[in-house]
């Protein structure tokens, strides 16, 4: 194969990793552990007391440890290392674009998966003669593995170029906390890989899933190069495109295929990086990121760079799964939660556009108050069951976050929707009386003409 052919970054990184330390260590520890779990294998089958359960699980628990932690963790300095380094002009002299460079990363990565994968699979097919082992099933739960380590390397790849400390200690805290939390989901699943819910998958479900997560790898992968792009290259436009291509795919899959929408909630909860992102955008004032936007005409306003066209853009997506959801369920709960989940992912957006000083380092600021939310909303749970509080679900209508532990602890049908609009209102009007300057900047850039921030 022609080299000149393949992004330069994906054998530039490809060449380094392999050569990498970090590579031979994952490398060399899985083949270890992978000889321990044969040594393991053998000792099961030569005891008359011993099964093959905790040997399946230590196989799985040990594979999954380096596709899903170790891996996604070298994935979080791909692009840090670049900044770090100084090194990203002298690419971009290269004529190459941030997606380029952020996809090759990805692609560098992806392609190491693949070959600590084709390691392990001898000793796959060595557990087939060493005991009674599902193949289909063992062939499944490793699809399984690859196609999560994909996603969570694309996910470490778009986080990593963020420079902010306080938003890269969240990211280490809980990368820590997933060496628990993962491992053990995975010790649990794989020892009876064919009880998992995905073993009824027929292939409508199999291409619609893996659509969904194609589409939010890409997200990732776009996300990053977002990061480091130069201001004149319009990033919005993709990743508003991918929200609405996901949203789209769930919908017509829970209400035609599946007629439940609980597809439609999951589609919701990868949204949520997608809406922040949107909501955290600055506005950048630069004639040409608006004027080709014009040829979308009324679309175009959910398509510009910036917080404001995102608020239209997540309050419209949103919209349409909410709906969708309650056309599916037919059920007022829906609405309810709708209401809830829409106020807790707006209200820091709301207080970062009232309070300047927050707006400096906006993604930073709005995953702050999002945790000072969650710790007042702990604290308001205990002080409901030493009785110290009484008005505690009258309180979750007026505090967004603070809904969803009602719901947890009481019941959704405690909130009235009546009283759940007040702080919706509230906050729609005040955003939109804040934006009204940045959409005139829009109309005036859409124009072609230079308008202030």
């Amino acid at each position: 194969m022609n080299s000149d052919r393949v992004n330069p970054i994906v054998i530039k990184e490809l060449r380094q990793g392999l050569k990498s330390r970090s590579f031979m260590a994952t490398f060399l520890g899985l083949q270890g552990a992978m000889v321990l779990s044969m040594f393991m294998y053998l000792a099961a089958g030569t005891s008359t007391t011993s099964d093959l359960q905790f040997s399946n699980g230590f196989f799985w628990f040990m594979l999954g440890l380096m596709l899903l932690v170790f891996m996604p963790l070298r994935a979080f300095q791909a692009l840090h290392e670049e900044i770090k380094g100084n090194t990203l002009e002298m690419v971009f002299l290269t004529r190459m674009t941030a997606w380029d460079i952020a996809l090759g990363k990805w692609m560098a990565l992806v392609i190491q998966v693949f070959l600590l994968v084709a390691a392990v699979l001898p000793y796959l097919v060595l557990r087939y003669f060493l005991g009674s082992i599902d193949v289909a099933g063992d062939l499944r739960q490793l699809f399984y593995q690859v196609i999560l380590s994909m996603l969570l390397v694309a996910i470490g790849v778009g986080l990593s170029a963020w420079t902010s400390k306080v938003m890269r200690g969240l990211i280490m805290f809980g990368a820590i906390f997933s060496l628990y939390t993962i491992p053990l989901m995975l010790f649990g699943l794989s020892q009876s890989p064919t009880g998992s819910p995905l073993a009824t998958f027929g292939w409508v479900d199999y291409a619609v899933w893996l659509a969904v997560c194609g589409l939010v790898m890409l997200f990732f992968v776009e996300y990053g190069a977002s990061q480091i792009a130069p201001p004149a290259e319009n990033h919005s436009l993709r990743k508003r495109m991918m929200a609405f291509g996901l949203s789209g795919i769930l919908i017509v899959y829970a209400a035609v295929h599946v007629k439940e929408a609980y597809p439609v909630v999951i589609g919701l909860v990868m949204l949520t990086p997608i809406a922040v992102d949107a909501l955290c955008e600055p506005l950048i004032g630069i004639p040409s990121l608006y004027s080709k936007a014009r040829k979308f005409r009324g679309l175009r306003w959910l398509f510009y760079p910036g917080w404001a066209s995102g608020f239209l853009f997540v309050t419209l997506v949103l919209a349409l799964n909410f709906v969708a959801a309650f056309l599916i369920e037919s059920d007022i709960e829906v609405l309810t939660a709708a209401l809830v989940t829409y106020n807790t992912l707006l209200f820091p957006f709301v207080l970062i556009r009232l309070i300047p000083v927050l707006a400096r380092k906006v993604l930073a600021s709005y995953f702050i108050l999002q945790v000072l939310c969650f710790m007042f909303c702990l604290l308001m749970v205990f002080l409901d069951e030493i009785n110290f509080v009484r008005d505690f679900i009258v309180l979750g209508h007026f505090v967004p976050m603070l809904g969803f532990f009602v719901m947890m602890v009481q019941h959704i049908d405690e909130l009235l929707p009546g009283l759940l609009m007040v702080p919706t209102v509230l906050m729609v009007v005040l955003t939109l009386l804040k934006a009204r300057r940045p959409f005139q900047q829009m109309q005036v850039l859409s124009k072609g003409t230079s308008g202030g921030d």
